[in-house]
């Protein structure tokens, strides 16, 4: 398939922020390479893209940017010539003679989660008609009601009416069209002086009824001034931290903090692996201060290996909203996990055996060897159960650690991961027993 996405407004209510609309930054990436990194994905044919104000800056941004990423994706500009006299829906047209099957389209001024396109991708659309994507969310807090363009449907979800000033209405247009080729054509043939607003054409699609609505509860947000890009950078780092193998500590304590730590990283420009090398660091440092027998080097201790906890979600975040993700980032933090892990036991257990009997040495063997393995099991259990218990992991023995070396108990800590590690372990162990779940067991 073919996409095409609209960049050619002004967008003067940022002018402040960048050169152009397209080119204005989001936690670090300029809009129009968020929409890039996502499309790419969907692994188009072509990416066309209609430009208008600042063309030449638009253009000299892709071609720096290609060269730079090595990207042999076919992407092209397409100069409107028009772009002060008419809306949005001239871009279409301008487009229309390069299309030659079904295309995807987008506003180059929108953010959208890639969970939206390929929703919307998996659709048929209506014969010589689209699909347009639809949020029912009416009164999420990142959409503003007075310029969103509401969406009021009829029977089989096909799209009776959309506009701004609609009162009554099941839904808010999200910018994202799936459409048949005979969609670019009708564009050509309406006269831009009555139908120039992208919305305009589609509504007459809807009234021919080829208009069919995608509900969905996706993210996207729409940016038109700095306060939506202050919105769309908190939804951003939410909808990043959002890690479905975070135990509860992690999800309601350290992420609020982590996506704090993650603007201060992006705005630095920290890489992925250099918070990972950071948060590891933090714990080492832990781990020396809890290897010192007087209190204060413990509780410091404690205090740097929860830092080291949060720090170590802040990775993971900036790479999601700058779409670095990679399989050797998520090894490298991995393979640093374990290595901290053994650094803040071992020191734990140092601190234990010299201020007690040397034979709680077996216990501190016993709890590194229970979240080494809890840490090993955790990812094999969740393939062959198809479901993911009660997560119970390294977040919560950070804290552990963190807390009974403040109240000066580092035995209960240790005692305690102990129990709980090797507890977990046997808890899967029951999950998978051959017969218990035979549907997923190989």
């Amino acid at each position: 398939m073919q996409i095409v996405i609209l960049a050619a407004g002004r967008g003067s209510r940022l002018a402040q922020l960048g050169p152009a609309k397209p080119l204005v930054p989001v936690l670090g990436l300029p809009l129009l390479e968020h929409n890039l990194r996502q499309c790419l994905r969907l692994e188009p044919r072509e990416i066309l893209i209609v430009v208008g104000h600042a063309a030449e800056a638009i253009k000299n941004w892709l071609r720096l940017w290609q060269q730079q990423n090595r990207l042999r994706a076919d992407i092209r500009c397409l100069f409107n010539p028009d772009w002060e006299r008419y809306d949005n829906g001239h871009s279409l047209s301008c487009a229309a003679p390069h299309i030659n099957g079904p295309f995807l389209l987008l506003m180059a001024d929108h953010l959208y989660s890639q969970e939206l396109l390929n929703t919307l991708c998996a659709q048929t659309p209506p014969a010589q008609g689209a699909c347009l994507a639809v949020d029912t969310r009416l009164h999420r807090a990142e959409i503003d009601p007075t310029d969103a363009t509401k969406v009021a449907l009829g029977p089989r979800h096909l799209v009776r009416s959309l506009g701004k000033e609609l009162t009554h209405y099941q839904g808010i247009d999200c910018g994202a069209f799936y459409c048949q080729p005979e969609v670019a054509e009708f564009s050509l043939r309406l006269d831009p002086e009555d139908s120039s607003r992208l919305s305009q054409i589609m509504q007459q699609l809807a009234d021919q009824q080829r208009l069919q609505a995608v509900l969905h509860r996706h993210y996207w947000q729409d940016i038109d001034t700095p306060a939506d890009r202050t919105r769309a950078e908190r939804a951003l780092l939410r909808h990043a931290s959002q890690k479905n193998s975070d135990g509860p500590i992690a999800r309601w304590l350290n992420r609020p903090v982590s996506q704090l730590l993650s603007r201060y990283f992006i705005r630095w420009r920290w890489s992925p692996n250099s918070i990972s090398l950071l948060a590891f660091i933090i714990a080492l440092l832990g781990a020396l201060c809890l290897a010192q027998p007087q209190y204060h080097w413990l509780a410091t201790g404690g205090i740097l290996v929860q830092l080291a906890s949060i720090v170590d979600g802040s990775d993971g975040e900036v790479a999601r909203v700058q779409h670095r993700s990679s399989a050797y980032g998520g090894w490298f933090d991995a393979l640093l996990d374990r290595y901290a892990d053994i650094a803040v036991l071992s020191a734990l257990t140092w601190h234990v055996i010299n201020h007690h009997d040397p034979i709680w040495m077996w216990l501190g063997i016993s709890a590194i060897a229970g979240s080494f393995v809890s840490s090993y099991s955790a990812h094999k259990a969740d393939q062959r159960l198809g479901f993911k218990p009660l997560r119970i992991g390294r977040d919560l023995r950070c804290l552990i650690i963190a807390l009974s070396a403040l109240c000066a108990q580092p035995l209960w800590g240790l005692g305690l991961i102990s129990l709980i590690m090797n507890l977990t372990v046997l808890y899967r162990m029951y999950l998978l027993y051959p017969g218990k779940h035979t549907a997923n067991t190989p």
